[in-house]
């Protein structure tokens, strides 16, 4: 987040980026947060499960991610 709000490094309007990392950075904790207090009050094996689908999403986003950043030419 420090590199966006640096004036020398970005040629942008810079409130709109910012405020788009906090809100995910917010997101992220929530997330995390929520996911730790699952994994301590439930069996292990409901937090295997759960950081399994954690990984099994993350790997798909990143797919999505490239797909869309590098569109196919046709």
């Amino acid at each position: 987040m420090a590199v966006a709000w640096v004036p020398s490094e970005i040629n942008y309007h810079k409130e709109v980026p910012i405020l788009n990392l906090a809100k995910a950075l917010l997101i992220g904790y929530i997330a995390y947060g929520a996911s730790f207090y699952y994994c301590v009050t439930n069996e292990e094996y409901k937090a295997n499960r759960l950081r399994s689908y954690i990984a099994i999403g993350a790997v798909g986003t990143f797919f999505f991610a490239i797909m869309i950043m590098n569109p196919q030419s046709s």
